[in-house]
């Protein structure tokens, strides 16, 4: 049994009386240590700003555990096997070492870490929310086994591909902003989604999202969008954000049932100009490589013609030659016929 000096049975008295339905929370403590929270009784425990925290102080009966801005580097929570819910925001983690231990968490919040790889994650198959914005992911597979997602957030990584992410088939919340995304087919088959952010990518494309009749969010800002066809389609969308992109198809929206109501940012409509040069631009590069076809048969033609000619300065030369020669071979034997008749 461990003893507590007077100090620290102060300090346990003070926050003993600041716990309410196994609730505390604690608010920039510069506490030299926190093991007194052993001994509260307390389910659910948010700390914010505080120093000298160690993960291995937190009672093992914790359910809700929110850490925020503590600077911790590591997660060292194998005791804390009946967490529900795990928020680390806001520090210095850099590995996921450890947390597959915790079988029955369902929701996991470590949003602005320094994580890279996320190997251990898989194991968590009962989670339902994850937010890992503001990291340095790059490879999503591990999270792609998480079936039972509804709502996921990795906004603010390092991705370039999520083909993998149609497995994740109970999804209702996707959010991808600022990642280095291309094509987004693999979101087409979660039909579940009614919220999706897929800002600040490199997407030119939106058709595949044209069978997620749930839809009701949808921002795709920030993008090099130029045709939205699939908005014809999503009937049930009541917020649409599509600032900085190309798009030229205005009809389409101010077609849709629910144009009057839902919040549509279009900071940049084109102007008619830029609308032609669109299209101008959509031809040629329709075209691109038929000119090109084009423009290679008509230098193979030139060249043929440029043969030709040749060959024909060549024979015409050649029948000039043999003319010449022939008519020096007559006149020789006219000039001996001549000098045989004179003797």
């Amino acid at each position: 049994m461990q003893c507590y000096n007077n100090y620290d049975n102060k300090i346990i008295r003070q926050f003993q009386n600041k716990v309410s339905n196994n609730f505390l929370q604690i608010i920039n403590q510069k506490l030299s240590t926190f093991h007194f929270l052993n001994i509260l009784d307390i389910k659910e425990l948010v700390l914010f700003q505080c120093k000298n925290f160690k993960l291995q102080t937190v009672p093992e009966n914790i359910q809700k555990l929110f850490i925020s801005d503590c600077q911790l580097k590591r997660i060292n929570i194998n005791h804390l096997q009946e967490l529900n819910e795990l928020e680390l925001s806001q520090n210095k983690i850099k590995n996921l070492k450890g947390i597959q231990m915790l079988k029955y968490l369902r929701l996991l919040n470590l949003e602005d870490n320094k994580i890279s790889t996320i190997e251990q994650i898989k194991e968590l198959q009962c989670i339902e929310q994850l937010n890992m914005n503001g990291n340095l992911i790059n490879d999503i597979q591990p999270i792609c086994t998480l079936t039972r997602l509804r709502k996921l957030y990795l906004s603010q990584n390092k991705i370039k591909s999520i083909n993998l992410m149609q497995r994740l088939y109970n999804l209702q919340e996707l959010e991808l902003r600022n990642n280095q995304i291309n094509n987004i087919n693999a979101i087409g088959h979660l039909t579940q989604l009614q919220v999706l952010n897929i800002a600040e990518n490199n997407i030119t494309e939106i058709y595949a999202l044209q069978q997620l009749y749930q839809l009701r969010v949808l921002q795709i800002n920030d993008n090099k969008v130029v045709h939205v066809q699939a908005l014809q389609h999503l009937i049930g969308l009541t917020h649409f954000e599509a600032e900085n992109n190309c798009i030229i198809d205005q009809k389409i929206l101010e077609n849709h049932p629910n144009y009057k109501y839902y919040c549509i940012r279009l900071q940049t409509v084109p102007t008619k100009e830029q609308i032609k040069m669109s299209i101008i631009y959509k031809c040629i590069s329709d075209q691109y490589y038929s000119i090109l076809a084009i423009k290679k048969k008509q230098k193979q033609l030139q060249i043929k013609q440029t043969q030709y000619k040749l060959k024909c300065q060549q024979s015409m030369q050649t029948a000039a030659n043999n003319e010449l020669q022939f008519v020096r071979k007559t006149i020789s034997i006219i000039q001996q016929l001549d000098l045989d008749n004179y003797q």
